[in-house]
């Protein structure tokens, strides 16, 4: 129907046309998005600029960021009631870089970018991929850590049923004079029987496993050494390890827990050598590690 008589002059909506209700959320299209030239927030030192309130008994309060489709998205939500969680978050004033972690700076006043910590630090790994006298690890001690755990596997060699070896380093050179005290025990249990062995000796060398000709028989184990720098007392390494192997007519399962000591000097070590008692070693992976 057209307009009859004439037309009112424009006005101006005013706050009160909507507190009067002259505007409802029926007039409004829920549709109409809010631009960025229209939404402007200011946060003071009280009050934040927008709230994500929660539901009594339903949710806590969250924010959700879509994907540009609106499709999906993930959402960032407040621990719940019963935390009374009161804090902030204050983000990192830069980017980090590759595998860092996101932790509190030192003074927990803000968010930074770190690389992770820890107590127990992979320092090296050596694999031997071909036939070889000795195996030497070193240059690895340092002031950061007290005490370092070097884990083996995957040990075997080119005769079978022989010892593996170990000899302190000092200088990057293996020491080979005879003042290794071994004590220890060699257990195995070989069908149809067991023997349970001391081990009591002074060597050239640290007997610290056996191992077979072949890798589905290998040898694995550890062994841990504290204080390799000091200057004021006699090293020791304290190991275990164990070893399948099949040595016609028996089916072997051997141990061994060996604690040696160099006798001969307290100066300050550079690393340790694995060797085999002959032939050579073939293949074995070893990972050293430093503790705090």
């Amino acid at each position: 129907m057209p307009f009859i008589g004439n037309k009112p002059s424009a006005v101006p909506l005013t706050s009160a046309d909507i507190t009067d209700n002259i505007i409802v959320n029926a007039d409004i299209n829920t549709s109409a998005g809010i631009t960025t030239e229209k939404l402007s927030l200011i946060s003071t030192a009280s009050v934040a600029s927008v709230t994500a309130k929660g539901t009594p008994s339903v949710s806590d309060g969250y924010i959700q960021l879509n994907c540009e489709q609106n499709s999906h998205g993930i959402k960032l939500k407040s621990p719940p009631h019963s935390a009374g969680a009161n804090y902030t978050l204050v983000m990192p004033s830069a980017t980090g870089t590759s595998e860092q972690v996101l932790r509190m700076n030192t003074g927990a006043t803000a968010l930074e970018f770190a690389s992770a910590s820890s107590d127990f630090v992979l320092l090296a790994t050596s694999t031997i991929s071909s036939n070889v006298a000795s195996l030497s690890i070193d240059g690895y001690f340092s002031s950061t850590y007290t005490s370092y755990k070097i884990i083996f596997y995957g040990v075997f060699g080119s005769v079978v049923g022989e010892n593996l070896n170990l000899r302190f380093n000092r200088s990057g050179s293996a020491i080979t004079s005879s003042n290794y005290i071994n004590v220890g025990t060699s257990s195995y249990f070989s069908v149809p029987s067991t023997q349970l062995d001391t081990i009591a000796a002074l060597e050239s060398k640290m007997s610290i496993g056996n191992y077979y000709s072949s890798v589905d028989r290998s040898s694995s184990g550890f062994l841990e050494i504290n204080n390799p720098l000091s200057t004021t007392a006699y090293k020791t390494v304290i190991s275990f390890s164990g070893a399948y192997y099949y040595q016609s007519p028996n089916f072997d399962t051997r141990n061994y827990f060996v604690s040696s000591t160099l006798k001969d000097s307290t100066s300050a070590l550079s690393g340790i050598t694995f060797l085999g008692g002959s032939g050579t070693l073939n293949g074995g992976t070893f990972k050293i590690y430093g503790i705090k």
